[in-house]
């Protein structure tokens, strides 16, 4: 078992919908957010932080998850007693985000929030876990989406030998999973830097 599951219960019984305004407001609420690491063999999924806007706290920096806030219509989507709001809005962001083709089932595998400001605090990560074997589907997730969508034409495969030289542009979340699921990928956190961010959790 691991700490994510009770969380994933806790946000399917309790869990409230608030406006995107309002809940960038509240520190008495945590905002979760759906998210897959997307491995490839000995390579990860990455977008690159400049195709991100100016104001988005993500720009200039390189991302290797995707996810999103879960939205109302994730709701809608729960068909089955297996299918949580947590699992829609993963679904419904990976075909938004990277490509539409079916990829294999995510493991749940913790959670992340990095508190050095009030703003990024008021976030938490559900770390999903994706392994993709099939090299069809590694092609179809690198071209361009159907319809000029966002998608697989803005993402790279990035070897995890080569995160080492990139790891001053890597985002905070995107660090601590990679530390926490590949601890040989990257340079040893330094000692004395403190807890910036929450521990991953995985089985216990």
């Amino acid at each position: 078992m691991t700490l994510v599951e009770p969380f994933v219960r806790a946000l399917q019984r309790d869990g409230i919908y608030l406006s995107r305004e309002r809940a960038e407001t509240r520190a008495d609420y945590v905002q979760p957010i759906p998210l897959a690491l997307v491995q490839y063999g000995n390579q990860v999924l990455a977008l690159p932080g400049h195709h991100r806007l100016p104001g988005d706290r993500l720009h200039g920096l390189c991302a290797l998850w995707f996810g999103g806030h879960i939205d109302e219509q994730d709701d809608d989507k729960q068909d089955d007693d297996k299918q949580d709001r947590v699992n829609a809005c993963l679904v419904r962001e990976l075909r938004e985000e990277v490509s539409s083709v079916e990829l294999p089932a995510p493991e749940r595998v913790g959670l992340v929030r990095d508190r050095r400001s009030p703003q990024s605090a008021l976030h938490v990560g559900i770390v999903h876990h994706i392994v993709v074997r099939d090299s069809s589907v590694v092609h179809a997730i690198q071209q361009p989406a159907p319809g000029g969508k966002p998608g697989g034409a803005r993402t790279k495969l990035i070897d995890l030998a080569e995160l080492r030289s990139i790891e001053g542009r890597l985002e905070p979340w995107s660090l601590f999973i990679i530390r926490r699921l590949f601890p040989d990928a990257l340079q040893p956190a330094r000692c004395g830097s403190g807890r910036p961010v929450d521990a991953m959790t995985r089985r216990l």
